[in-house]
């Protein structure tokens, strides 16, 4: 990985893979309106089953932790060897249920996609992934009823935005030859200094210990610029040197033209289903003006690295549009 120099920001370069899988539904599915988590809980049950050699049921305590691909991908919450500020790693995956509307009950038969997005470790890994989804739509299914389903197909997402089979044919066997890799790094974006903001997940941003009610520019931008941090330390190897200073001075300048977020009241169920945990958000979109290049390709990085908590479960994605600029590159 290396870093971008731009306007007095060093800014990393976040390696990636980004998965399409086309599911059809053998039983029919109710799935809760943002199904991330179920999606999560149901193919981590099974990643589990696969990688982790002594199936205690507490993964902090395990004595193979450090050897265990389970406890790195999906468990791991803290790293003392870190820098104070960066010892909670960010999970190294995404679960991207936005991007394709998963419609909330599905019929034999039917239809459904999901985006996965890997790095760090869990890029040297995939076929555990596939593996983990086959098993989970066949023996776990997904939602109450925990209906069944199969993968019909498998994309990936190159560095242009299209996608393409990890097939060689039609019919022909995968390979993870094939597999596409991006960067995904902040580049000025001239947009005139106007953008249209939407989230295309809830959006749950912490800011002195309350849930965000509306979009803030610069609290946005620090809560993203710490998420990019995190993922260059743990998933990449390199500590980013980024110019807080520099970054917030732009978000303050940026001006609120008109906002109609509104507050998202989701719930979901521990692994083992004990508790159910509150994940509250906001959606809306936002027009806003002011906007410098630095801080719009910064921002454009969370169309595909998500933002915000529980970013693994697919919230904090946005989408920009500036009417007055072509498209944006960042990887």
């Amino acid at each position: 990985m290396g870093t971008e120099d731009r306007g007095g920001v060093l800014l990393p370069r976040v390696t990636v893979a980004v998965l399409r899988f086309r599911l059809q539904a053998l039983e029919p599915i109710t799935l809760p309106r943002w199904p991330g988590s179920t999606i999560r809980g149901a193919i981590g049950k099974v990643f589990r089953e696969l990688a982790c050699s002594t199936l205690r049921s507490d993964c902090q305590s395990c004595p193979e932790q450090e050897e265990c691909l389970y406890f790195h991908v999906w468990e791991r919450n803290r790293d003392p060897k870190a820098p104070l500020r960066l010892q909670s790693p960010p999970r190294p995956y995404i679960l991207d249920t936005a991007s394709e509307a998963i419609p909330r009950a599905l019929k034999r038969g039917s239809l459904f996609s999901f985006r996965l997005v890997l790095m760090g470790r869990a890029l040297a890994h995939v076929p555990y992934f596939l593996v983990a989804v086959r098993q989970a739509g066949f023996f776990n299914g997904l939602g109450r009823s925990h209906g069944r389903f199969d993968v019909v197909k498998l994309h990936c997402r190159d560095d242009s935005g299209q996608t393409h089979s990890l097939r060689g044919g039609e019919e022909g066997p995968l390979s993870w030859g094939r597999l596409r890799r991006i960067q995904v790094r902040p580049e000025p974006w001239e947009v005139g200094g106007r953008i249209h903001l939407k989230t295309l997940s809830p959006l749950q941003i912490v800011s002195g210990g309350r849930l965000l009610r509306r979009f803030d520019p610069e609290i946005f931008t620090v809560r993203l610029v710490e998420r990019l941090e995190r993922l260059s330390w743990f998933h990449e190897g390199v500590l980013a040197d980024w110019d807080y200073g520099y970054l917030r001075r732009l978000a303050r300048n940026v001006r609120v033209e008109s906002s109609d977020f509104r507050p998202m009241k989701s719930w979901r169920n521990t692994r083992r289903g004990r508790r159910r945990i509150p994940m509250n958000g906001i959606l809306g979109t936002a027009r806003l003006h002011n906007v410098a290049p630095e801080l719009a390709g910064l921002w454009k990085t969370a169309e595909i690295l998500h933002t915000g908590k529980n970013a693994s479960f697919g919230f904090g994605q946005i989408r920009l549009e500036a009417p007055e600029a072509g498209s944006a590159t960042i990887f």
